[in-house]
């Protein structure tokens, strides 16, 4: 059908479902599932020097952040490639 779950190990910002939702309305986007690689910030969030989801979060989750800026286009991209060729996320 025309439904696509997308499950993310980890906490994500909004911005992510919101942008997916402009292309894809009918997936479905749960986060926290089956552990967590940590918070996957926004790209924009990068431009605050205090955002929690990329200078508070690494510190909380106790883990050297592996993020840079440009994973939300990298993971966005991802998606869609995985959506077009229908398969299963």
């Amino acid at each position: 059908g025309q439904n696509k779950i997308l499950i993310v190990p980890g906490e994500v910002d909004s911005q992510y479902a919101l942008n997916l939702d402009k292309e894809f309305s009918r997936l479905h986007f749960y986060t926290i599932t089956n552990g967590s690689l940590g918070y996957f910030p926004s790209e924009t969030a990068y431009e605050d020097e205090f955002d929690y989801a990329c200078y508070s979060a690494p510190k909380f989750y106790g883990t050297i952040f592996p993020f840079e800026k440009k994973i939300q286009r990298k993971i966005d991209q991802a998606i869609i490639d995985l959506i077009m060729r229908n398969l299963y996320i």
